[in-house]
């Protein structure tokens, strides 16, 4: 049955739904050759680059053809029909895939190598990010590694930018291997071959049951972290002074925090909580390897990260860690709240659940074995560091020029220079609730009466204020 698999996967927890699969028994892969293969090779992802008429040359081109021979026609083309309406094009994920177009009844099959094992056929939902790619792709292949399938498959992936994503899978799959787009040495293509069962995949952030654990499998497949340590116990009031540990993410290009040196220095050394806790605060470095950013998190309490995919980094926070992410009011007041919230959501997915009844117990009280905590950081439009692009902007959308994007847009990418006063708000919260055992998950600062959302700590006061 189509979607039988995985989804047979005993889970014992409240989330229930699992990765999107459509099984093609006796199935054989055909790979050919495609225009722009030593393009994409070299990193360039050439269909996104090129004239209109190169661009449609390369769109057109068939990467592989899927022979299937267990299926009559008529589930054959049920299962086509499936297919194509589900698979998205990961280079261009406003449109399908159609990759029914490249399935074919084959009554004999091709004379390719036989395969001993399943292949697990991925299309991830958006290949070029880095964020959405670790959310969407990489996070729900985790759950298949801590439940001990991926490693009996072969996995085979449409294309993957970003080769720090590549390693943990390729440690984790049977073999690893790309489709359509390769990143040699890593993600080499793929070979023609038969096998029992092609599972066709398209993985979403939603199928993730457990993003830590999901996360956890990956790195103890690559060998990059030992096992994470235990929670670190409650700041006990009259002990002697504790460090909070805390690294703030800096960014290359979109959203940087500026003057990230300064905010630093002003942290560092700070008492945060009134309990005699002194904040110890460390810039997280862009350029820094994966393993080095990996070590660094797993010492680290707290992560300070901008909106966007470096907030995923938090998974490697030890237990009971906490994510601070930072966010722009502008962009917040007028983005959806899906959009808004899309961060959170892939580093908060747990089963953790409530001692007391669900009544009494919202998901920002007490729950056990929720592994980190997430707080919001939301700043005035005026923190904003405006470059010549958001100023046009600004400008374009206060004029109602045809064409210009809704007002929100012009502080999506924007830097942001942070009160120092409000990070060390913000930490005080993570020392008061850790002080209590608590693990909570902020969704937003406040809701404030005439907002659909938002609002923000004046530190001054210690009180919620709508934006202006």
């Amino acid at each position: 049955m189509p979607g039988a698999w995985p989804c047979a996967f005993p889970s014992g927890t409240p989330r229930t739904r699992c990765m999107k699969c459509i099984t093609l028994p006796d199935a054989c892969v055909e790979i050919l050759p495609v225009p722009f293969a030593d393009a994409v090779a070299a990193g360039e992802y050439a269909p996104m680059n090129g004239t209109h008429l190169e661009r449609r040359r390369r769109r057109a081109a068939a990467p592989l053809k899927l022979h299937v021979g267990g299926l009559d026609a008529a589930e054959l083309t049920k299962r086509r029909a499936a297919i194509g309406g589900a698979v998205i094009n990961p280079m261009f994920p406003e449109r399908l895939r159609h990759l029914e177009a490249d399935i074919v009844p084959t009554p004999s099959r091709p004379n390719f190598p036989r395969q001993p094992n399943n292949l697990i056929a991925v299309w991830p939902p958006w290949e070029q990010g880095f964020g959405d790619a670790f959310g969407g792709t990489l996070l729900p292949l985790g759950e298949l590694s801590r439940l001990g399938e991926l490693r009996k498959h072969a996995l085979a992936i449409s294309g993957l930018r970003h080769a720090s994503l590549v390693r943990p899978l390729a440690a984790a799959a049977g073999s690893l291997c790309a489709l359509e787009r390769p990143q040699p040495p890593l993600l080499p293509r793929c070979a023609s071959a038969c096998w029992p069962e092609l599972h066709v995949c398209m993985p979403r952030n939603t199928d993730t049951r457990d993003a830590y654990e999901a996360n956890l499998a990956l790195d103890a497949a690559s060998g990059w972290l030992p096992p994470p340590p235990p929670p670190p116990p409650p700041f006990a009031a009259g002990a002697p002074p504790t460090p909070l540990r805390v690294l703030i993410a800096a960014r290359t290009g979109r959203r940087p925090i500026v003057e990230l040196d300064a905010l630093v220095a002003a942290c560092d050394g700070s008492a945060v909580g009134g309990g005699g806790v002194v904040a110890r605060c460390e810039a997280l470095p862009a350029g820094a390897s994966v393993e080095e950013k990996a070590r660094r998190l797993r010492r680290a309490d707290v992560l300070v990260s901008m909106w966007g995919g470096d907030t995923i980094n938090g998974l490697r926070l030890k237990r009971g860690g906490a994510v601070v992410e930072v966010r722009n009011a502008g962009f917040v007041r007028g983005a959806s709240w899906g959009w808004v919230e899309l961060h959170r959501r892939w580093v908060t997915r747990t089963t953790a659940t409530c001692f007391k009844p669900k009544a009494a117990c919202p998901l920002h009280k007490d729950v056990r074995q929720r592994p980190l905590a997430f707080y919001t950081l939301t700043l005035p439009e005026n923190a904003t560091v405006l470059g010549d692009e958001e100023t046009r902007c600004l400008e374009r959308a206060a004029a109602g020029e045809r064409g210009a994007g809704r007002r929100h847009m012009c502080f999506w990418n924007a830097g942001l220079r942070v009160d120092a006063a409000r990070l060390k708000a913000v930490l005080g919260r993570v020392v008061a609730d850790r002080e209590r055992g608590l693990v909570p998950v902020e969704t937003r600062d406040v809701v404030c009466e005439k907002r659909k959302h938002g609002g923000v700590l004046d530190p001054s006061t210690g009180q919620r204020v709508c934006f202006a």
